[in-house]
This record gives structure tokens, sequence and C-alpha cells, in this order.
């Protein structure tokens, strides 16, 4: 049986960009965060495989992992030598994002990381400048998490 790849495209919106009409979702890959499978070769393999089955739009965002979803990202862009301009890149902001924290956020200080979550324009381009470094390239679609 083969998949008709034709029927995995849509338009996203008015935006004139095309993406798969489902996409991979990276939260649950990357590290071992709320139960996430932290094999980072066994992960590397189901985004190739997804990759190689036609799936060109990842969706995932800088709080999965603490940051470590959005490396594994970019690690499988590098590692695969994946052209760039084939693959449609989504990730989110709002939560703040510790990324030497390993299992979750923790206490949150609220003075020393007042900035450091939500809407605000300082935020979002903090975290989309991190995300951006994260992934080792450029984000093609930024969500908002949540709103304020």
């Amino acid at each position: 049986m083969s998949i008709d790849k034709s029927k995995m495209v849509t338009r996203f919106g008015k935006s004139g960009l095309k993406v798969n009409t489902v996409a991979v979702g990276v939260m649950k890959l990357g590290s071992t965060w709320m139960g996430s499978n932290g094999d980072i070769d066994e992960c590397l393999k189901i985004l190739k495989f997804c990759y190689d089955n036609g799936f060109r739009t990842f969706d995932t965002a800088d709080v999965y992992s603490n940051g470590k979803s959005e490396e594994l990202l970019g690690l499988f862009i590098k590692k695969y030598d994946i052209p760039r301009e084939r693959i449609v890149i989504l990730t989110k902001c709002y939560f703040p994002v510790r990324e030497a924290a390993e299992d979750g956020l923790g206490e949150v200080d609220v003075v020393d990381f007042m900035n450091d979550k939500g809407l605000s324009r300082k935020h979002i381009l903090a975290a989309a400048e991190a995300s951006t470094k994260r992934l080792g390239t450029y984000i093609d679609v930024l969500q908002i998490h949540r709103l304020d």
C-alpha cells in the first residue's frame, strides 16, 4: 500500500506556507522529561523514518524537555544533512525554560525570572533567539503556547 502524498500537504492559513496535514510532534523526544524517550539514537531514527515517509512538518516548543526537544530536531537536521528548505519547523513560546533542569522547571523565582515567561515583547524575542540557537537554524512558524 502506498501513501497518496498529495493528500499530505495543505496550506497554512493565508500565509502561503505549505505544511503536512499531520505534523510530527517532537514533544516526547530528546530527554526523560515527563516520561519522554531519552534515547537520542532511537529518537533520531524515529525522526528519519518520518522524514523518509513524507513528513516534512515538525512541531516542538522551547519548554519541551527544557529545550532538549529543539536541540534534538537540530541534531536530526545536521546528522542526516536534511535540506532546510525541505522542512517546516513550528515551535512555541510562553513558558520559562530551565535548560539545566532535567525533570522540569522546579521553583521559579518571580523576581529573578520576571521576564522569562509570558508574551511580552522582551520574552518573545528572547525565546525566539534561544530556540533558533538550540535548533541551529531558523524558525518557520513561532506560535504562542497559551495566552497571558
